[in-house]
């Protein structure tokens, strides 16, 4: 199972990698988009210059540094949607990514999938977790499509995506493991998240719930849930306790969320990785495993596992 990982600067390359990263994903934001759409309109839903190499100068040494050190590097267009008017702009931007030797894209928009089909261009297609597949079928629908890779939705329990890998051995999938776990179904939520420090996110906000009918116990899980999101640190996420079973399964790659975060916590989360993954791999018990990922997360964290902090609670 390789270990992918965010990089936003040509100087996170070399240390990403030297801590184990095995791939490497990252934006950019050409200037004549920023220009005419600004922030809402991010290309690859990130809406802060943090999560951006600065040029497409920077971005071509970055890949060339990664290509030097035997790594692959995929490009994020993965805005849910793009409007007839800013296609062109999103195809040159693809285009100038396979000048550069970009392996791949990450992407979510149906027609732009159509259109990139169109150009041929000698990259990878991969589906970001804003397309929300939730099972095999979905997976098959866009491999139909030449998707090559998934990234499946971070609601999925471990047998889930166990039985989704199962049923398309055809297709490579990863998953969100590390880091930014969200309480929606991101394919399906409209949310506009901004890098303001005064911002709450929608979904971040304390909000009284009265389910409706009262007695309905559906209703009042999901508004305790509301709460106890609204409490949860969400960026200190953390799933390496379901690491061993995500192995077992044939999981492609295990993803580190944070484009945009520093790097000293990117290279915590690849250390952690690795270190569960080569335990895995050496033959260590489930059980061992999962003692080594909790003491892991005690480390990396300092505070005790959350359910609304866990990718996996029911593995924890």
């Amino acid at each position: 199972m390789k270990i992918l990982a965010p990089a936003d600067r040509l100087v996170e390359v070399r240390p990403l990698i030297d801590a184990g990263a095995d791939e490497l994903y990252g934006g950019f934001i050409p200037s004549a988009w920023d220009e005419t759409y600004g922030e809402v309109g991010s290309i690859n839903k990130r809406t802060f210059q943090a999560a951006q190499f600065a040029t497409i100068d920077e971005l071509a040494k970055a890949v060339e540094l990664s290509h030097g050190m035997g790594v692959r590097f995929y490009l994020t267009l993965n805005n849910d949607f793009y409007t007839p008017k800013q296609m062109p702009a999103v195809l040159k931007l693809a285009q100038e990514a396979a000048a550069v030797g970009v392996d791949g894209l990450l992407v979510a928009d149906l027609g732009l999938i159509l259109e990139l089909n169109k150009l041929r261009l000698p990259l990878e297609l991969h589906l970001s977790i804003l397309s929300a597949v939730l099972n095999s079928q979905a997976a098959l629908f866009f491999k139909d499509l030449g998707v090559a890779r998934v990234v499946l939705d971070r609601t999925l329990t471990v047998q889930e995506i166990a039985k989704v890998v199962a049923n398309v051995p055809s297709l490579e999938f990863e998953a969100f493991v590390m880091y930014g776990k969200c309480p929606n179904i991101e394919g399906l939520c409209s949310f506009f998240h901004h890098d303001d420090p005064d911002h709450v996110w929608p979904c971040g906000r304390a909000c009284e719930l009265k389910p409706v009918p009262a007695d309905n116990p559906e209703a009042a899980a999901a508004a305790a849930a509301q709460s106890g999101w609204a409490e949860a640190v969400r960026g200190n996420a953390c799933g390496l306790c379901g690491v061993y079973d995500l192995m077992k399964a044939g999981l492609t790659a295990a993803k580190i969320a944070g484009r945009g975060r520093k790097t000293e916590h990117k290279l915590a989360a690849i250390a952690a990785l690795k270190t569960i993954r080569d335990l895995t791999a050496m033959g260590a018990s489930r059980v061992d495993v999962a003692k080594a990922a909790r003491a892991s997360h005690e480390r990396l964290f300092d505070l005790p596992c959350s359910p609304y902090e866990c990718y996996f609670p029911a593995e924890g």
